[in-house]
This record gives C-alpha cells, sequence and structure tokens, in this order.
C-alpha cells in the first residue's frame, strides 16, 4: 500500500457511466470516494494503483452512475398515496381530500411522510430532488433528507389568491415575508449545501402578479433558483 493515497471506500469492478464531458464508459470502473466527496474514477487498474482503502466493494460489473433527479417531487402527499379514486373530479378531489389534508397535517406526518420519499427515491436510483413547493413545515423535511442523505431543494406552501383552504391564505405581503425568512432562518442550497432553500411559490393561478414579480426579485438578490408550477 506504500505511495497509494488512502480514501473512505473503494467501488472496484463496475460498468461506470460518468456522464463527464466526453462522456465517459468505463467497462471495468472504479471510484474512489473520501468523505462526501468523489476524488477518482477511472479503470479499476488505474485506480487500484493510485488509491487504497480498508473499504472495498466489488461490484462485479454492476452499473455505477450519477443518481436520477426527480425534478418535481411533493413529498408530504406520501400520506395520501391509494386514496384518492380516480372516479373523482377534482372538485371532489379538492373538497373532499385536498383542502381537509392541508388544514390538518402535522410536522410529525410531514417528517414520515418525507422519510418515505426520500428513501422510495434512494431505492430507485434517485440522489436529488425539487421539493414542489407543497410542504408547511420545513425543519421536518430537512430532518429527513438529512438522515436519508439526498440532495435538493425546499419551499413552504404559498399561495395569495382567494378561496385557498384558511391554513393558506396569505396577502402577498406576507407571502414574500415568509420567502424572506426561509432564505434566513434555513440554508440556502448551493454547491455547499445538500439540501437547501429556494424561492418556491406554488404557482399560476394560485399566486398574484404581486407575489410573482416579488419572488423573482427576493431571488434575484440572494442568488438563488424561482420554482413554481407552471400551468397550475
Amino acid at each position: 500500500m506504500t505511495g497509494k493515497k488512502q480514501v473512505d471506500l473503494l467501488l472496484t469492478h463496475g460498468q461506470v457511466l460518468t456522464m463527464d464531458e466526453q462522456r465517459r464508459i468505463f467497462a471495468d470502473g472504479a471510484v474512489a470516494i473520501q468523505g462526501r466527496d468523489i476524488v477518482a474514477v477511472g479503470r479499476t487498474d488505474d485506480v487500484l494503483a493510485r488509491y487504497g482503502a480498508a473499504e472495498i466493494w466489488d461490484l462485479k460489473g454492476a452499473l455505477v452512475r450519477p443518481g436520477f433527479v426527480d425534478a418535481h417531487l411533493n413529498v408530504t402527499f406520501q400520506l395520501l398515496r391509494g386514496v384518492l379514486p380516480d372516479f373523482w373530479s377534482e372538485d371532489t378531489a379538492w373538497r373532499e381530500l385536498w383542502s381537509p389534508f392541508w388544514q390538518t397535517v402535522t410536522p410529525e406526518e410531514e417528517y414520515r411522510a418525507a422519510l418515505l420519499s426520500f428513501m422510495e427515491m434512494v431505492r430507485n436510483g434517485a440522489t436529488s430532488f425539487v421539493g414542489g413547493a407543497t410542504v408547511f413545515d420545513l425543519s421536518s423535511i430537512f430532518k429527513a433528507a438529512n438522515q436519508v442523505g439526498v440532495r435538493g431543494l425546499l419551499g413552504e406552501f404559498l399561495w395569495d389568491l382567494e378561496e385557498q383552504p384558511l391554513r393558506l391564505r396569505r396577502t402577498a405581503g406576507e407571502c414574500l415575508a415568509r420567502i424572506e425568512a426561509q432564505l434566513d432562518e434555513h440554508p440556502v442550497f448551493g454547491p455547499d449545501e445538500r439540501v437547501g432553500v429556494c424561492v418556491m411559490v406554488l404557482g399560476m393561478n394560485t399566486a398574484s402578479d404581486e407575489l410573482l414579480v416579488g419572488a423573482k426579485r427576493l431571488a434575484d438578490a440572494y442568488g438563488v433558483m424561482m420554482n413554481f408550477h407552471q400551468s397550475y
């Protein structure tokens, strides 16, 4: 092992799909991992010549690839899987399911729903997500995301147009104040933060022009992404 750099984990003898600029594929590839960083990718013989580790996995030809990205994940809605009948109209679903759920869901329920969401994501090969602005208690979702180790963007449920459930009723000014508070209270998503907030509102037909324009200004001011549902 003399002269070799020691890392935490070596994945060897996998089919490594890199998705780098050259789109390289190593039929017998290896990955060296130190802490949270991938420090080397290449042919197994080349990587083993440069790196050693106490923990080495022989993948026996299994595929190694970057994680998928779930670009629209409603983490809290895992609690309602299988509940919504196919024959219900949107109005019925709103009245009988969504509105009562949004009025009553608790931080503990959101935490457990998020934990299930993130575990299923990882089990199916997705490692990153966009949270969909459909959570009420960001701290609960951060807790679940950090436990599982996924990477993603989060934002609270914000909506300023009329006829929303009582729990969602905010003015545009109140929504913007809440967005700014999120950006100050929680980590902002970026290269050094695996899970973080950005600017999120629920989306079109739920947000006034005042809210959308104000949200964009906050996104520009903080240098973060703005996300919302299109054609909601």
